[in-house]
């Protein structure tokens, strides 16, 4: 095929170098072997061209049967349509080949009017960052990875699940197809699961958060326009009611009826997206995933609409116990259709031969690979930070004075595990970019170098230069698209970093950060209320209860808004954990049974009866005596409750103190919704 080239016909216009195909302002989603079967005839345009033409030209070097070009003709006339004229574009020549008909012009950039530009989305910071080890081996993966996006571009959405321990190149392989899709025309997403996040929906929120800020208005209105409104994403994705002032307000219903719309607006979204352009999803991390995000993975992966976007997913095995949520997910999950899951495995001798000559250079001893291999497994991660080491000590040129015997990983140093290996390589590193790197470990997996320096107690130069070291020790990348943030290039390396760190060191740089993100974050109108609560509740002990209390309590409110329920009730019970920490008294009763009655609301829209019971029978035991009407309320909660979980007896028994209390507070409303529940549980 010829340098790429745009091509107009009739009201479709053809690029080769974005590998796209629009009609108007349309994106047409082609699959790529569709795309260059079309981009091969439209180029040839008014020519005959014989099948075994076609054949070597769109799948060369492989071995094709006929039927395959048969059927990509029969699919792209599908996708076109009817030429002006009621014709087809492709016309068949009987034992021949197959002739574009159509009138084709070339065009160049400035003749396109800006359609072919539309909704393109930049890619994620995650994404443009400068990676620090040349990507090596992982063709039999990509190959894999491809077939799924081939599905899922011809419009049947798909999930895959790269699995495999920790450093294995999971979160590496999953970026690194991410990133060669941009170049096709695809949209690239990004979310991850962090171990410390309470932020509900955590993956999904900062995939669409980023679709939402860079799309353009008159194309999320009219995607918004095909989904009903969007009225449900509001609170889901604040960034588009920022945007979108005017969004509607969603209907009122019960929490299970709102959740439903929620999940079947998000899975909605996705697809009017994917109309555009395909949407590729890296989700990083799913074993710290909450359950939430789970439940709406799941929604997504089972929605009937034809669509084509992908979502990638990595998590450790490792971290897999029997009852853990994403275990009793998967065994759901891998009985849908359009869901596989690809097991990572260590580096060949080959690939780790490539790793070694990619950062030791080509000079490397030849029995290094060979020593690397068995001392890691293959593993990508161990087998980069040992060469590291092995480089940076001079270690390597040892080997060329061992001579009558094989080499051994002990004659390197190598008898220890990954996380000694880096202890050593990070104790090299100045003390400055020691601390440095100590803070930001408490920060998360991404940081600001303005929260960093907030809290670092680091001259500006000094910090400076200590992130500039651990950017050349490639323990740290920078985004190139947000200037000054930063990312741990492994989170084996963030979690050396915590560990080595003493408790009450921990706690102090916690409160530090908390304060910080406070104080930067005061004007902002989206208060990061899951990060403060989590750093306030882990210096809690330190005095900073009552803020912890806070935080935690409005972000599970925000939760529930959002129809987490799940993390609501875990925000209020981080709350509650914080309030040992309160001084007893009043007000701490006050807001030990609020939480307890928080926690209550959550686990009825989940419907977890029993655990609304022990809720409530809690916050009844912290309740002063004196507030009567409120014991009456979480009375005539109990019964329902009770009634819920088809056990008479106990609904009798607290309608009847209800109908009690209600008679002494002369409420009316309340002794008859009591006298409702004895009538119902005496049926």
């Amino acid at each position: 095929m010829s340098p790429k080239r745009l091509f107009v016909f009739e009201d479709y216009r053809l690029d080769e170098r974005e590998r796209q195909l629009l009609r108007g302002s349309q994106a047409v989603p082609l699959p790529p072997k569709l795309f260059d079967l079309l981009a091969e005839l439209v180029e040839n345009a008014g020519r005959l061209l014989p099948k075994q033409d076609l054949l070597d030209e769109v799948w060369p070097g492989v071995a094709v049967e006929e039927g395959s070009l048969t059927r990509g003709i029969s699919s792209l006339r599908r996708v076109l349509g009817s030429t002006a004229d009621g014709g087809d574009y492709i016309q068949t020549v009987a034992k021949r080949g197959y002739r574009f008909i159509a009138n084709v012009r070339e065009t160049t950039d400035d003749e396109l009017e800006g359609p072919r530009w539309a909704g393109r989305i930049p890619l994620p910071p995650s994404l443009v960052a400068t990676a620090a080890v040349e990507f090596v081996g992982r063709d039999a993966e990509l190959a894999q990875m491809r077939d799924v996006w081939e599905r899922a571009t011809s419009g049947r959405h798909q999930l895959l699940l790269v699995a495999g321990e920790p450093g294995i190149g999971k979160t590496r392989l999953a970026l690194e197809f991410a990133r060669r899709r941009a170049p096709e025309g695809s949209t690239v997403l990004v979310g991850y699961s962090d171990e410390e996040s309470l932020v509900p929906y955590q993956p999904f929120v900062e995939s669409l958060t980023w679709y939402v800020r860079h799309c353009p208005e008159a194309d999320l209105r009219a995607q918004l326009a095909l989904i009903g409104g969007g009225a449900e994403l509001g609170a889901f994705v604040p960034e588009l009611r920022h945007r979108m002032p005017d969004l509607p307000s969603p209907l009122a219903m019960d929490a299970e009826g709102q959740r439903f719309r929620l999940f079947e607006a998000v899975a909605a979204m996705l697809t009017a997206a994917s109309r555009a352009r395909p949407v590729l999803l890296t989700f990083d991390d799913l074993h710290w995933a909450d359950k939430p995000t789970l439940l709406l993975l799941r929604h997504v992966m089972r929605s009937a609409r034809p669509a084509s976007f992908a979502i990638v997913a990595t998590y450790r095995e490792s971290e897999l116990g029997r009852t853990h949520p994403l275990a009793e997910m998967l065994i759901t999950l891998r009985r849908e259709p359009g869901v596989t899951r690809l097991a990572l495995r260590g580096l060949d001798i080959a690939q780790v031969t490539s790793l070694v000559d990619s950062i030791v250079g080509p000079d490397a001893p030849p029995p290094l690979p060979r020593v690397v291999m068995d001392s890691t497994d293959g593993n990508p991660f161990f087998a980069t930070e040992v060469l590291l080491h092995l480089k940076e000590t001079g270690a390597i040129a040892r080997l060329g004075g061992i001579t009558g015997r094989s080499v051994e990983a002990a004659d390197l140093g190598l008898s220890e595990g990954i996380k000694e290996v880096l202890g050593r390589r990070l104790s090299r590193l100045s003390d400055a970019c020691n601390r440095a790197l100590g803070v930001a470990s408490i920060i998360g997996r991404e940081f600001d170098a303005a929260l960093l320096e907030a809290v670092a107690e680091l001259p500006d130069i000094e910090l400076v230069g200590a992130l500039e070291e651990a950017t050349r020790a490639q323990l740290v990348s920078e985004s190139k698209e947000a200037g000054g943030r930063f990312e741990f290039r492994h989170a084996l390396i963030r979690e050396t970093l915590y560990s080595e760190l003493s408790s009450p060191r921990r706690v102090r740089l916690h409160r530090r950060v908390a304060d910080a993100i406070e104080r930067l974050a005061r004007n902002r109108p989206d208060l990061p209320l899951a990060e403060l609560a989590y750093h306030f509740s882990q210096a809690a002990a330190a005095g900073a209860a009552d803020k912890a209390i806070d935080y935690a309590t409005r972000s599970g409110d925000r939760a529930a808004d959002g129809l987490a329920h799940e993390d609501a009730a875990r925000l209020f019970d981080l709350a509650l954990h914080s309030l040992e920490f309160s001084p007893a008294g009043p007000g701490t009763e006050r807001l030990r049974v609020d939480l307890h009655a928080r926690r209550a609301r959550s686990f009825d829209a989940l419907g977890q009866w029993r655990l609304e019971v022990r809720e409530l029978e809690a916050a009844l035991r912290h309740l002063d005596p004196e507030q009567m009407e409120r014991r009456c309320e979480f009375v005539l909660a109990l019964a329902r409750a009770w009634f819920l979980l088809l056990d008479a007896r106990p609904v009798e028994e607290y309608a009847t103190e209800a109908l009690q209390l209600a008679e002494r507070l002369e409420r009316a409303d309340l002794a008859a919704n009591a006298m409702a529940w004895l009538a119902r549980c005496r049926q």
